[in-house]
């Protein structure tokens, strides 16, 4: 590793990727409040660490270099906190790297909808300027046996996914309200709108369904 250098954070994001990284129980403490958390994961994309519920959506580098969290046990990579309470990057738990920080959890998390359902229910922030909102939580061609090979679905709602808290099947109105409670508490971040959904057995009705949820936010945002 010493043929590295750790000055660049391109590199350091390579290595991090690669090898995983730990983050010391002061700093984990604050994701879910402070700090966003992962809301989506991949199958064992990350193990959450005992006594925790969630681990960070993803990390930033020096230079704006993002870089998506993996925890690893085993990780010669250590976050936590120095004397001065500042967040940092340690290899081998003592050699300092580098600053780092975490995507800060948006404002119209925890807030209600007119429907009764929070609004993290019905969207989600990816990074820092994406809001995302997943229509079908459903999909026809898992149960077939013919899932795509880095679907997540299955393990976002099944058991221990954190999909499973949210709304199956967002309608236009639910869409709409979530959106326009986002706009209004985080619309400094919000740079793009993605959606996702699970396929319908019929292609038509699936369509349907998707572009009836798009247009009803497209409504939302031309009026802001």
């Amino acid at each position: 590793m010493k043929k590295f250098d750790f000055s660049n954070p391109a590199v350091v994001k390579l290595c991090l990727l690669c090898e995983g990284v730990r983050i010391d129980s002061r700093v984990l403490k604050e994701v879910g409040k402070t700090f966003a958390e992962d809301r989506f994961r991949y199958h064992r994309a990350s193990r959450i660490p005992e006594g925790f519920k969630f681990v960070p959506s993803e990390m930033t580098l020096p230079e704006n270099i993002v870089c998506a969290v993996y925890i690893e046990e085993k990780s010669p990579w250590l976050v936590k906190k120095d004397k001065n309470g500042k967040i940092k990057l340690f290899y081998q738990d003592h050699k300092e790297v580098c600053p780092v920080s975490f995507t800060k959890r948006p404002r119209f998390f925890d807030k209600k909808l007119p429907s009764g359902h929070l609004c993290q229910q019905i969207a989600v922030m990816y990074g820092n300027y994406v809001l995302g909102i997943f229509i079908m939580g459903w999909c026809y061609f898992p149960a077939k046996g013919l899932s795509c090979k880095f679907c997540s679905i299955a393990s976002n709602w099944g058991e221990a996914g954190l999909g499973k808290q949210n709304v199956k099947y967002i309608t236009p109105e639910l869409a709409k309200e979530a959106v326009k409670l986002a706009l209004a508490t985080d619309s400094d971040r919000i740079k793009y709108v993605m959606y996702s959904s699970g396929s319908f057995p019929n292609n038509d009705r699936g369509f349907d369904i998707q572009s009836a949820v798009v247009k009803s936010v497209d409504e939302v945002i031309n009026d802001n």
